[in-house]
């Protein structure tokens, strides 16, 4: 784990104090981190039906009637109104082209896209495998996560202040000196404080799903992942004091 620590003594009236909004007091700059490894309870899947045909009835009929199988299919395995979305009907020319210039039209594109969400993911090997087998659906993408992700990501921001406070305090004390209160504590960084002091930019995401761990079964065409990592990360600075 990575962690940035700057210590700053500033002098009232110095030119980088005049020159920049930074504190004019002495100060102690902590980046803190904390993770979490899941097992993933949910998941939301996206996908749409396409269908290309020289007319526009011919291309509508047979994304609508794709979309009514689809549809009455996801029902019997128990989606309802609260677990799918379905979008409006979309069209487009599908026009010949040559040289970066579009010329006659060759016939019309229809697309429907839907938004699914699994609360029970015992349903999503036989959702997946069908919906891959079946003609006209594609661009079929899931995301795993939890169902209670605002409470572990509230856990690993408390973690990850603990975690810039031990590293602010550690840092501190090698100095003789001891952290104070906290003047200014951020999710997205300081990133104004890493170019001052030469260290670059601070910017990150603080908090989010970061990546999923496979399951036992890798070479499977599909699976569900083992685990998914949450991360949360915060950027602190305290006032620096005199032990």
């Amino acid at each position: 784990m990575k962690k940035v620590l700057v210590i700053a003594l500033l002098v009232v009236g110095s030119a980088l104090a005049q020159g920049s909004s930074i504190p004019d007091f002495p100060f102690v700059f902590a980046m803190g981190q904390a993770e979490k490894d899941v097992q993933p309870d949910t998941a939301k899947m996206t996908f749409q039906i396409k269908a290309v045909h020289e007319t526009s009835s011919n291309a509508v009929a047979k994304v609508t009637a794709r979309s009514i199988e689809v549809i009455n299919f996801l029902g019997k395995q128990g989606f309802g109104k609260g677990s799918l979305v379905t979008y409006e009907l979309s069209k487009n020319e599908v026009r010949e082209r040559k040289e970066d210039q579009e010329l006659k039209i060759l016939g019309y594109e229809a697309t429907r896209r839907f938004e699914l969400t699994f609360d029970d993911l015992a349903k999503y090997d036989l959702v997946a495998r069908t919906l891959f087998k079946t003609d006209d659906v594609s661009d079929i993408s899931t995301t795993f996560g939890r169902k209670d992700k605002k409470d572990i990501e509230a856990s690993l921001l408390a973690e990850a202040c603990a975690d810039a406070k031990r590293s602010a305090t550690a840092m501190a004390a090698g100095f003789d000196k001891t952290i104070g209160a906290v003047h200014c504590i951020s999710k997205q960084g300081f990133g104004n404080i890493g170019v001052i002091f030469g260290l670059g930019a601070d910017a990150f995401d603080g908090s989010g799903i970061m990546a999923c761990k496979a399951g036992p079964d890798e070479d499977a065409f599909l699976f569900i992942p083992a685990t998914i990592k949450f991360q949360n990360q915060v950027s602190v600075l305290f006032k620096l004091e005199k032990k």
